[in-house]
């Protein structure tokens, strides 16, 4: 014979089945507890950062150094980028080595690792 006291839940066509056989009594079903709604999390003030695409960072304005180019705006000598490295890297590089930032964001990854020392 089975243990009785088991809760089974079942469709409800079974379960009258069930009941008819005399295989099964309906007990009320236990209402869970409504535990109260979660506090609403603490309102953050916005965090500004730097613009950004798809692409990467948005070119700073003329005239103005941008985040990108923290070795140019500080007069350090930048490391020269690895082939492999995006054309932002390049454009930040041929920057730091006194390039116009207008001239050198129209021209190709290529054409920048040529003018400033990258293997082609």
């Amino acid at each position: 014979m089975a243990e009785r006291g088991y809760l089974l839940e079942l469709p409800d066509a079974e379960g009258e089945d069930l009941i008819r056989g005399r295989m099964a009594v309906q007990v009320p079903v236990p209402q869970p507890v409504s535990a109260p709604p979660p506090a609403a999390p603490p309102v953050q003030a916005p965090v500004s950062a730097p613009p950004q695409t798809a692409a990467g960072p948005v070119p700073a304005e003329p005239g103005t150094a941008s985040a990108a180019e923290p070795a140019a705006a500080a007069g350090q000598e930048m490391e020269q980028p690895k082939p492999a490295d995006p054309k932002q890297a390049w454009v930040d590089y041929a920057v730091s080595q006194g390039a116009d930032l207008s001239a050198v964001a129209d021209v190709t990854k290529q054409q920048l690792m040529q003018a400033y020392g990258g293997r082609l």
